[in-house]
């Protein structure tokens, strides 16, 4: 049984908007620390990378949960058989993707001439300990090796308890919905083993959507300036109070409205053809942008310096060149060897 109908104008704002966000988490994921602030232009770099990567962009991840959850609370769906299904979707491209650069990280250390590119000490392969392997899977302490990834991990557990959040938000929502915004506004652990809290908040409201039937054409009578005055004003109160206040946590629920509104702003433009197709290898982006991004800037680092503004360019460019080189390998792995390009991709159905 459908819940929640979703037309095929929202579908496509809703691709959209996940493009939007693949987009936004690879900058988020591009931000290059400027250790010496006493040089000329560290100033302007770290502030214009903190205000857009740290600040603007901390929207991505709470949408893409939100996401998640409305396409799995839409239909009325079996335990198990989601279980198995996601397990396919998430765990299995996830553990692929971490055994491949544990690998990697493990014969690049022993070899000279790379082992300097790969030396942060709690990422040294032969040195794990039981502990250290479970850890470099799984991120008991937090993230993975592949650190990216605790994305996927956190929305493999919430699909888990996914029945029980929902029986939970039926029998009390209000007292729930209380709860949630106290747990994101004061930043409090979920305790839950490694979920994060805005995994917890943000899936879970994507079933307030679906059971309140909150539509995407609420937005249309507010003016998409109105919402950027109030994102630009909580954007200036973040970058002084800090990324630990509760104006942080504020500003990421306006951003999730600003770019929500942006996406139905952007349905027929040009730009949305791009963005279309940024859409259709998210889940690829996803998966493999985060170490290729890190080992292209340290490859920089040593070829063109680190003054910040070498630094600012690359915190520019990278990112699309990454998504590039990502897109361009899924389409020759999907044309040339699809059987490992449908498992990656968690035999996700191809856009028509």
């Amino acid at each position: 049984m459908v819940r929640y109908q979703i037309s095929k104008e929202e579908s496509r704002r809703l691709d959209l908007l996940r493009g939007i966000c693949i987009v936004m988490v690879v900058y988020i994921h591009s931000f290059a620390v400027i250790n010496d602030m006493t040089l000329p232009g560290s100033a302007f770099s770290a502030g214009f990378q903190i205000l857009f990567s740290q600040v603007l962009c901390r929207s991505a991840v709470p949408m893409l949960f939100v996401i998640s959850s409305v396409l799995l609370f839409r239909k009325e769906f079996a335990w198990w058989e989601n279980v198995k299904k996601k397990f396919q979707s998430l765990m299995i491209p996830y553990l692929i993707v971490q055994t491949l650069w544990i690998v990697f990280y493990a014969v690049a250390q022993r070899i000279p001439a790379l082992s300097g590119f790969f030396a942060s000490p709690e990422n040294q392969v032969g040195l794990w300990d039981l502990y250290g392997w479970v850890n470099g899977y799984l991120g008991l302490d937090g993230e993975p090796l592949v650190y990216a990834l605790w994305y996927l991990r956190d929305l493999f557990v919430l699909n888990l308890i996914a029945p029980a959040l929902k029986w939970l938000i039926d029998r009390v929502p209000k007292l729930t919905f209380l709860c949630l915004s106290l747990l994101w506004v004061f930043n409090v652990e979920t305790g839950i083993f490694c979920l994060e809290t805005q995994s917890l908040v943000f899936f879970s409201l994507g079933y307030y959507v679906v059971k309140y039937q909150i539509r995407m054409d609420l937005l249309n009578k507010l003016a998409l300036w109105k919402i950027g005055i109030a994102y630009a004003l909580f954007a200036v109160l973040d970058m002084i109070f800090g990324s630990s206040s509760v104006v942080h946590q504020i500003l990421a629920v306006v951003g999730v409205v600003f770019w929500l509104k942006t996406a139905i702003c952007l349905s027929g433009e040009p730009i949305a053809g791009v963005l279309h197709q940024i859409a259709e290898y998210s889940f690829m982006i996803y998966l493999f942008h985060e170490p290729a991004l890190s080992l292209l800037k340290k490859v920089g680092a040593k070829v063109f310096g680190a003054s910040p503004w070498i630094r600012l360019g690359e915190y520019l460019v990278y990112p699309l060149v990454i998504i590039a080189l990502c897109m361009l390998f899924s389409a020759i792995l999907k044309k040339r060897a699809f059987v490992c390009y449908s498992i990656l991709n968690g035999k996700r159905k191809l856009h028509q």
